[in-house]
Formats: structure tokens, C-alpha cells, sequence
């Protein structure tokens, strides 16, 4: 039985007219992901276990970790968008940013200039976390790296029907 858990983004370069949709990974069962852009490079949202043989990120350091339920919930992949051709797509090249966490489920990702919001379940409440990003130059042959510089977590209670606010997380 084929699943219906997948997904297939296709980009297009906004600066040539003539450009042909490019796959950034190709349907797969039991495979979602979803896309944003950020500094040439392209953030993913994934169920793919990502098993990073990298030094981790200073947020997936500090928050990351693997789920015992790997697959099940969301991990946050980059790579550069350059990397993303005709010839060579696919998730070989998806570096971990932040990894699935424990009683963690990440529904959402927002983009901003100086960063990025990650809509999150912690233990069932809602929180956001908030990553602010770093883009880093590589030798000539290499892209430049994106890395989290800083990383803080919030969950938002609800205060009555209208009210709400923000806290740390504890």
C-alpha cells in the first residue's frame, strides 16, 4: 500500500524567466518536508531522521536531540540553495540544524531577516522557539554554512479568554 505521507517541492530561479522547475527532493513514502528560503539558503522542516556527523550547531548543542519515535516528529535541515540542481537534489546533502527533541512537536516555521520562530508543542502546550541565524563563509570550492548563533525558547499560557502571554520556558 502506497502511503500518502509525502511531499515534492519544485524551485524556480525568479531571475531567469527561461528556467525549468528543479526538484528539491522527489516523492518519497512516509517522507514530508516543507521549504522556506533564507539567505540562499533553503530551510527545511523534515521527518527525515538526519544523523549529523558535523559538530552540532550551537542550538542542537543546547536543545537537540534524537527522538525515540525518529521520523514521527520534525527536525530543521539547511542547505544551500545553490546546491539544489537538475542533477544533483535529494536529501543526501540536508544538514541538521536543529534535531527532533522529546515531547516536542514542531507544527510551523516563520523566516525573518535576523532569524527564524519555530511554532512548537512542549508537552502539549504551545511555545515558540526563537533561532537567530548565522550565515558563514566557506573556502572557494565550498557554499557558505548556516549555523544558529543564539537560541532561546518561550512558551505562550493563555489567561483567561482574550489574555496571553509570554514566558520562558523552564
Amino acid at each position: 500500500m502506497l502511503s500518502m505521507l509525502l511531499s515534492q517541492v519544485h524551485l524556480l530561479d525568479a531571475e531567469d524567466s527561461n528556467s525549468m522547475p528543479v526538484c528539491v527532493q522527489a516523492r518519497t513514502p512516509d517522507l514530508e518536508y516543507f521549504v522556506e528560503h533564507y539567505k540562499g539558503h533553503l530551510l527545511l522542516l523534515t521527518n527525515k531522521l538526519i544523523v549529523s556527523t558535523a559538530p552540532p550547531t550551537h542550538a542542537a548543542a543546547v536543545i537537540g536531540c534524537t527522538s525515540a519515535a525518529a521520523g514521527q516528529d520534525y527536525s530543521l535541515v539547511t542547505l544551500p540553495a545553490s546546491q539544489v540542481t537538475a542533477e544533483h537534489s535529494g536529501t543526501d546533502n540536508w544538514q541538521l540544524l536543529v534535531a527532533e527533541r522529546p515531547d516536542v512537536a514542531v507544527t510551523d516555521l516563520d523566516v525573518f531577516d535576523s532569524g527564524i520562530v519555530l511554532h512548537e508543542r512542549l508537552a502539549g502546550r504551545p511555545a515558540l522557539t526563537l533561532l537567530r541565524l548565522s550565515v558563514e563563509p566557506q573556502s572557494v570550492q565550498q557554499s557558505a554554512s548556516l549555523s544558529v548563533l543564539h537560541q532561546q525558547q518561550v512558551s505562550s499560557e493563555l489567561i483567561g479568554c482574550r489574555q496571553a502571554s509570554v514566558v520562558p520556558c523552564q
